[in-house]
């Protein structure tokens, strides 16, 4: 997937989650056909030192219009539920979780005293100043006619002063009230409280009186952070991935003992492939090593190349037997030649054997990378090395990706910690992209290159003898290690003024009298091959 559509698919999800409408009314409609009143609705709330919160809410049923009720409590961070009718434990009932609540369903009769404990991890929130916690009553479409909210904390203030008590109560709450009763105890009340009404009790404590644990600290920090902090992390995130990956290849290429070019050697320094040449050469198999290689087959006589125009594009053949090649070239050649003159790569491509023509490249890369690794020019198979990266960047964009989901929706509005997904996952996309950069060579690797790159400085500063024929056979004996090398257009450049006709491998609708003529033509093959071969190989080949 290129770079652009992940952007745009991030951008929409985030989008849609960012702006995701607010759930919480939906429980106020959970009892709206049946509604019930609750009888001093006591609820004894005991914190933790660790920030957990023990809560026990007790209450009678004075008025219902049905045999079953239900009640309400909240959803982040509960477990241990348990709900006691009288002094007994009650168990038939039902648990149904909204978006942010926990609905407790069919209980009842109402003959006795009902008890609901559970208990709340993470119940308690760092803030720069304070600790905070909140506790929120709703009665979901139903009625409280006394609600009484006891906060005991795991042990006191010095000064009761440092205390404070907020209550928030909104849409119909009768005498509101909250204070603090002593070092440790903080309480609150309120009256008459309808279907809508919602009552939210606040406890802000000083530093200290909390122990959070490390991954506590760390969870608070990130949720305190300001969205304009949180955009500046998301840009400077895949920034700082890519100059540790750049420092990682430089450090690499420093370690490597590659000697400056200051001599020219005019021909191949070993007798390898192109496709092997290249990835000594730029550490990674490229398409190009293939159209590479598809040149080098047609210069030695094996393949025939037609241009057949701008719709029918470039067509191959055979001009000799395969069996005396390498097994990529083989496999290679056995590709294009299905079908014969009668279909382009661009068919190939587009037909249902696409899946196994693009085994067959995923194929050819990796004998291409087992004949380098046999060569002992890298310290590590560098096709193990781009997979370690490339696997490692997936890994990383796919918790990138199941964080930002999961974030979205557990996340307080707004999400400011989905922007650090997003620049996880365009940090992983870094780490993709640049795992081709990775291998080391060998000393032995080192010495070839330095060999080859004098091979490459011959074919930018070649001067051609004086016969025509030699000329241009030397140009088409050359042009495949030119093309991997990264040259061909400075190749053919010395080839300007020389008599020039066409090679007999490639046939086309016109006469080429000059090299000029003839790349115009040609070289575009090579962007057309590595286009297709790209698209068809293995993701992970790197």
């Amino acid at each position: 997937m290129c770079l652009k559509k992940v952007f745009w698919i991030l951008g929409a999800v985030f989008f849609l989650l960012s702006v995701r409408p607010d759930f919480a009314k939906a429980q106020y409609e959970i009892m709206e056909f049946f509604p019930v009143t609750f009888d001093n609705l006591q609820v004894n709330i005991k914190i933790g030192e660790k920030a957990t919160a023990e809560v026990t809410e007790g209450f009678r049923v004075i008025q219902f219009g049905s045999e079953k009720f239900s009640f309400v409590i909240p959803k982040e961070g509960v477990s241990d539920i348990k709900v006691y009718r009288g002094r007994k434990r009650y168990l038939d009932f039902d648990i149904n979780k909204t978006s942010d609540s926990i609905v407790l369903e069919n209980l009842g009769p109402s003959s006795s005293t009902w008890q609901i404990k559970y208990q709340i991890k993470k119940a308690v929130k760092a803030k720069k100043e304070f600790d905070e916690f909140r506790f929120e009553v709703t009665p979901s479409g139903n009625y409280i006619n006394n609600l009484n909210i006891i906060i005991n904390l795991p042990k006191g203030v010095k000064n009761i002063n440092d205390l404070e008590a907020i209550n928030y109560a909104i849409h119909g709450v009768d005498y509101p009230q909250s204070q603090a009763l002593n070092q440790t105890t903080l309480s609150y009340s309120g009256k008459n409280l309808g279907p809508y009404s919602s009552f939210t009790a606040v406890a802000n404590i000083p530093k200290g009186i909390i122990s959070f644990s490390l991954g506590q600290k760390l969870e608070n920090i990130l949720s305190n952070l300001s969205g304009f902090s949180w955009i500046i992390f998301s840009i400077f995130l895949p920034i700082l991935t890519f100059f540790v990956m750049l420092v990682m290849i430089f450090k690499k290429r420093s370690e490597e003992n590659i000697k400056p070019v200051d001599e020219v050697i005019s021909q191949p320094p070993d007798n390898i492939s192109p496709a092997a040449a290249g990835v000594l050469y730029g550490g990674a198999l490229g398409p190009r090593e293939i159209a590479a290689t598809v040149i080098d087959m047609a210069a030695r006589g094996f393949l025939f190349i037609v241009y057949g125009g701008a719709r029918e594009g470039y067509r191959f053949g055979e001009r000799r037997s395969f069996l005396s090649l390498a097994p990529h070239e083989r496999d290679l050649g056995k590709e294009l030649l299905r079908g014969g003159l009668r279909r382009s790569v661009k068919e190939i491509e587009e037909e249902p054997q696409a899946e196994i023509f693009s085994a067959t490249v995923s194929l050819i890369y990796q004998d291409i990378y087992k004949d380098i690794a046999r060569l002992g020019y890298f310290v590590e198979n560098p096709e193990i090395v781009h997979r370690r990266y490339y696997f490692a960047g997936i890994g990383i964009f796919l918790v990138s990706i199941l964080g930002f989901i999961v974030a979205a929706f557990s996340l307080p509005y707004p999400p400011y910690l989905l922007f650090g997904f997003v620049a996880m996952a365009i940090s992983s996309l870094v780490v993709m992209r640049m795992s081709d950069q990775m291998p080391a060579r060998t000393a032995k690797g080192q010495k070839a290159l330095s060999e080859w790159l004098a091979f490459r400085q011959y074919l930018i500063s070649y001067k051609k003898p004086g016969y025509s024929e030699i000329v241009q056979e030397t140009y088409f004996k050359w042009l495949p290690y030119a093309v991997v090398l990264g040259v061909e257009k400075q190749w053919a450049r010395h080839f300007v003024n020389i008599p020039f006709q066409n090679p007999e491998w490639y046939a086309a609708f016109q006469e080429f009298n000059s090299v000029p003529q003839f790349t115009a033509n040609f070289y575009p093959m090579i962007d057309y091959i590595a286009d297709i071969m790209e698209s068809l190989r293995e993701p992970t080949l790197k």
